[in-house]
């Protein structure tokens, strides 16, 4: 590939769950936030299960959701677990696991009524105990129903699968190598089955990073590295503020601005200078508080905040918004 031609820019609505409807949080973004662009998240509470009874009324629910988006000008390009919605199919116990791959199976179908071009988790939670005793059985589980899984986004007609960077070897992948690794056998199994199974692609989240203990070196904390390992794998970021240890989630405000590792400058300098994919997903990503009146109210405030910033550190470094299409673009 040449060099990087487009990136669509946006904000993730994790924000949003449990405090706004569908459509209540696709208006906040465009309207209060700014955005043309959103990431939806799954219903992780309610949406396995409606769609396992109710497949159609499933898929009617989330068409209209996608009609409204259009009707307010917004687009959903992306679609990202909501807090480990597929942990389980990396458990020891194969009953476990098949009920966890509902959620997968749920999400694809999601994915492909909102017209997303991509949709993404990671390879799933491996409980202490079985990576200590049963690793490898794991691993080879979860890789088993992304294989699965790859089939099933085709058929909805998702672009690509994105495989989410995280934090600790128990949520694979959290190192280089490991990444290299897994997405080696992903990327087999569609070269093998390029007509029936989706992409395999990246997630790189800003905000993951392995401990010391856990990371082969600093380098699996260094987004430059990651970017120079996978300049044409990784087609999504998410970009959030945090601590030196990675424990915490912050917004790109000036509150933050100290404390935080994150240097929005760098991060778009590396973006440009390394990453090499036709089409790049930017989202922000800035959970907030919620199930607080105070808290949820904040949350927009620091999402809209750090929307603004992060486009100011794009056109900063020389990117230009596109007025017809709110992409951004090298100039």
């Amino acid at each position: 590939m040449g060099a990087l031609q487009k990136i669509y820019l946006g904000i993730n609505l994790n924000f949003a769950k449990y405090v706004y409807g569908h459509e209540r949080a696709l208006d906040l973004a465009r309207n209060e936030i700014g955005a043309y662009y959103v990431e939806m998240v799954p219903d992780i509470d309610y949406g396995p299960v409606f769609f396992a009874t109710s497949p159609d009324r499933f898929r009617t629910y989330h068409m209209e959701v996608a009609r409204y988006a259009d009707k307010i000008g917004v687009r959903i390009p992306t679609m990202l677990t909501f807090y480990r919605d597929n942990a389980s199919v990396t458990h020891s116990n194969p009953e476990v696991r098949e009920h966890a791959f509902t959620a997968m199976r749920a999400m694809a179908v999601q994915g492909g009524c909102l017209r997303c071009d991509l949709v993404g988790a990671s390879v799933g939670t491996i409980l202490v105990e079985d990576f200590e005793e049963k690793r490898d059985e794991c691993v080879a589980a979860g890789i088993e129903y992304w294989h699965r899984w790859l089939k099933l986004l085709h058929v909805e007609g998702v672009e690509k699968a994105t495989l989410e960077t995280m934090s600790t070897l128990r949520e694979p992948p959290a190192t280089i190598a490991s990444a290299k690794e897994l997405f080696a056998r992903l990327e087999e199994c569609h070269h093998q089955n390029p007509s029936t199974t989706c992409a395999p692609a990246l997630c790189y989240d800003v905000g993951h990073g392995a401990a010391e203990p856990e990371r082969d070196s600093d380098d699996d904390i260094n987004f430059t590295a990651w970017f120079m390992a996978f300049p044409n794998d990784i087609v999504h970021i998410h970009l959030k503020n945090t601590d030196p240890q990675f424990l915490e989630t912050w917004p790109f405000t000036d509150e933050y601005r100290d404390r935080g590792i994150i240097d929005l400058h760098e991060i778009v300098r590396a973006i440009r200078d390394h990453l090499r994919s036709e089409k790049l997903y930017v989202m922000v990503e800035v959970p907030g508080k919620r199930g607080r009146l105070i808290g949820e109210r904040e949350s927009i405030r620091v999402n809209k905040l750090s929307f603004e910033n992060v486009k100011k550190a794009f056109r900063d470094e020389g990117f230009r918004e596109n007025p017809q299409d709110h992409t951004w673009s090298p100039a």
